[in-house]
């Protein structure tokens, strides 16, 4: 039951303000695995061995991203990966994943093949506006946005946003306003970049570090594109 109980608490990656607290459950899940459990607790289904090990691995993973630990962060998602796929859920939210590890890190074209891939196969399985279907749209608007296709890039955030508001977690929707703002600079419209960052600040949501530090990177861009050099 402790183990179940500290699998069920990775699943609040995307609201927690302390990420290392997932990370920590995550790890503390996958060293009770190692160990061996005699049966496990039937909860809400999905709590055989592979699947409690690869989504103990992914919201690892997406942990220690919103930690800044993005190198980290692909080691557990590529761990994820070699876990027999069990749920359409978990395969798409692998893939998405991974899709935005690669958008964050530069490697754009990595990113938007996997990110292509997750949207259809959240189509193809009934997930298109799934949480977890989010992170792909968040990867590819970020890959429209770097190759300077700016409606594309608004397009992929619209579509985020109506997904985000329905459930509001505050990681992602850091990450959504620091995207916002550069693709409205992009445009040519800074100070549309900066009321969505001033939007979100309104909030009152405590991002964790990773996302925080993207949320300063984004100000400090669009400020000093203002002519707000102090500011930046």
């Amino acid at each position: 039951h402790r183990l179940v109980a500290d699998f069920v608490r990775t699943w609040a990656v995307h609201d927690e303000p302390v990420p290392e607290r997932v990370v920590a459950a995550a790890g503390r899940t996958l060293s009770g695995l190692r160990r061996g459990v005699p049966e496990l607790p039937d909860v809400l289904g999905p709590t055989s061995d592979d699947a409690i090990r690869r989504v103990s691995l992914l919201n690892g993973g997406a942990a220690a991203a919103y930690s800044g630990r993005n190198g980290h962060a692909q080691r557990w998602v590529r761990a994820a990966s070699a876990v027999v796929p069990d749920h359409p859920a978990s395969d798409v939210y692998a893939v998405a994943l991974e899709a935005l590890l690669d958008a964050w890190q530069g490697r754009l074209r990595a990113a938007h093949e996997q990110g292509a891939r997750a949207m259809a196969m959240a189509s193809q399985s009934g997930l298109a506006t799934h949480p977890e279907a989010l992170l792909a749209q968040l990867a590819l608007a970020t890959v429209a946005r770097e190759h300077d296709r700016l409606d594309e890039a608004a397009g992929f955030l619209e579509g985020a946003v109506v997904l985000l508001e329905r459930g509001a977690p505050c990681a992602l929707l850091g990450v959504h306003a620091a995207e916002t703002a550069l693709v409205a600079l992009a445009a040519g419209e800074a100070d549309t970049g900066l009321d969505a960052l001033q939007g979100h600040r309104s909030r009152g949501a405590a991002p964790p570090p990773g996302v925080a530090a993207r949320l300063c990177a984004a100000e400090a861009t669009v400020l000093a594109a203002t002519g707000d050099l102090t500011g930046a």
